[in-house]
């Protein structure tokens, strides 16, 4: 299995809100308000980077850290050596012996006594399998730190669906037993199994909800991917329009970014088109390379898998761009009925299919393709494909590509709604219509936003509003109160905000009937009417 670890403390960049919340949650608890967390996301997002930058830098001296990783199953040297960094730093003893891994449990029986009967029963326990007695070991860790220490502590499980996998009987009331009766530890959790997470949240741990706060960690922003790759590529000179290529294909995910920009600063001397087409081909083409055996592992353990191979012209359709279900009728779609999503990778929402991650996408079509098939494609020749097609980014439209867009957004967003034709997608559990526009007019533009009047085929009308930039309130209640006597006259109204805007500014919209679209739902609509992503993007004639 590819091993993919945190990043180093010294090189995490970025979720300063999210640092800021793990140290609010902190604080109210160390003050008598217990909130536990649960922190989801997709696997490669940043979680566990997150934790164990909070551990080493940002918690306080009141919580003793225990951390319990159960992505591999249980992994006695693991648990202990993190224990023993836990201790060796709360007793400020300086590391000078520590250097056999084998030995931590010796040197924790040696340095901390009153531990010694709990790591005996853990290492007997895992020697005859029985992880029942080791969970029951280590939810009793809490009690000893308070007795020796009369510190409470900050208990940490990573991915703890891993539970699973170590067969503990009954592990979700075992766990939610602890979480609700042990007032010595404030419980993190840990999972890359969104929608799983949250089901369990909401029936086994349905008691707890009203205590367990949930961090959803999604992928950075354009300008905090920015940010980071110019930090992490550091003095290499930079073109900014391949820089914007970059954004665009590694899709504000950190562990692209992380890998990328890394391999980037160690190998060029310029980040230029012929650069990005060098760091793609080592680390995406070539079958050596970390992404392409990290995109086969995933796909080789999607559940499903041992069918797939019935499915791969749909698969393959949608990586092209064909993503309207009703285009794809000729195709065996049922992989995607079954609710099979490839690891995440793959989307179905309402009347359409997508493929979410741009380089996974590549691979798909230039990488895993070609090898399976045994076509004669040459890197070379792959290359020069994946060029043209990155080159077709300028017409298209994502929350990655504003900064170069900004002429042409109005126009993207005219053609955009001219392509629905009666489709539904799905928004947060709801279904809604996209409908079938005879025409769409500007209505008025200033420097602040656009407006648009959709008139639909079968009649009505929508009102459509973009704004260009970030917008303050009192700009949007003088857009509202201009249009007051004719916001009843439209059956939608649409705000589609390419800026972020404060929870009040966007509260005033939504009370006036305005359904809201961020860049990131825009981009999926894109994506989903062939109007944008790399492989379709320049395809709005």
């Amino acid at each position: 299995m590819i091993k993919i670890g945190p990043v180093s403390l010294e090189k995490f960049l970025g979720r300063s809100s999210e640092l800021k919340r793990l140290g609010k949650i902190e604080s109210d608890y160390i003050k008598g308000y217990r909130r536990n967390l649960a922190i989801i996301g997709d696997w490669g997002i940043g979680k566990t980077s997150l934790v164990l930058k909070y551990i080493h830098q940002g918690v306080g001296e009141e919580l003793f850290p225990i951390y319990l990783n159960l992505e591999e199953g249980f992994l006695k040297e693991s648990f202990l050596g993190f224990l023993l960094f836990s201790l060796r730093r709360l007793a400020k003893i300086e590391a000078t012996h520590f250097t056999n891994v084998i030995d931590v449990g010796k040197i924790i029986e040696s340095e901390f006594p009153f531990l010694g009967s709990l790591v005996r029963n853990i290492e007997t326990a895992q020697k005859n399998g029985n992880y029942e007695i080791i969970l029951k070991a280590i939810f009793n860790m809490p009690k000893a730190i308070k007795d020796n220490f009369d510190k409470n502590c900050l208990f940490v499980i990573d991915e703890f669906f891993g539970f699973e996998k170590c067969k503990v009987r009954s592990w979700p009331k075992v766990l939610r037993e602890h979480i609700m009766l042990d007032k010595h530890a404030l419980f993190v959790l840990i999972s890359s199994d969104t929608e799983k997470s949250k089901a369990m949240l909401n029936s086994e741990f349905s008691l707890l909800f009203g205590n367990f706060e949930i961090i959803e960690l999604n992928r950075f922003s354009c300008n905090e991917s920015l940010d980071f790759a110019k930090k992490r590529i550091g003095g290499i000179k930079k073109e900014e329009k391949v820089l914007d290529d970059l954004l665009f294909l590694t899709h504000g995910m950190p562990l692209y970014l992380d890998l990328l920009t890394n391999w980037m600063r160690d190998n060029l001397s310029v980040l230029d088109r012929e650069g990005l087409m060098l760091t793609i081909k080592e680390n995406l083409l070539d079958n050596k390379g970390f992404l392409y055996r990290y995109f086969q592992e995933k796909l080789d353990l999607s559940p499903g898998m041992e069918r797939f191979q019935e499915f791969l012209p749909f698969v393959m359709e949608v990586a092209r761009g064909n993503t309207k279900k009703k285009n794809l009728k000729k195709k065996n779609f049922s992989y995607a009925e079954y609710n099979y999503s490839m690891n995440g990778f793959l989307e179905k929402n309402g009347s359409f299919y997508r493929i979410k991650d741009p380089l996974f996408r590549i691979w798909l079509l230039y990488a895993y393709k070609p090898d399976l098939m045994g076509l004669k494609l040459g890197l070379e020749d792959r290359i020069d494909f994946i060029s043209e097609e990155i080159e077709k980014l300028n017409n298209g439209f994502s929350g990655f590509r504003i900064r170069s867009l900004k002429n042409s957004l109005n126009a993207i967003i005219e053609k955009l709604f001219l392509k629905f034709e009666n489709e539904f997608i799905e928004l947060q559990g709801r279904r809604k219509l996209l409908p079938k526009f005879a025409s769409i007019e500007v209505k008025s533009e200033n420097e602040e936003y656009l407006i648009l009047e959709g008139s639909k085929l079968k009649g009505g009308k929508w009102l459509i509003v973009l704004f260009h930039s970030k917008i303050e309130e009192p700009s949007v209640y003088k857009l509202l109160s201009s249009l007051k006597e004719d916001l009843n006259c439209y059956s939608q109204k649409v705000g589609i905000l390419i800026s972020d805007i404060d929870d009040n500014t966007q509260s005033m919209l939504k009370t006036k009937g305005f359904w809201i679209w961020d860049s990131l739902f825009v981009t999926k609509l894109l994506e989903f009417y062939g109007t944008s992503g790399i492989f379709n993007a320049g395809c709005m004639e």
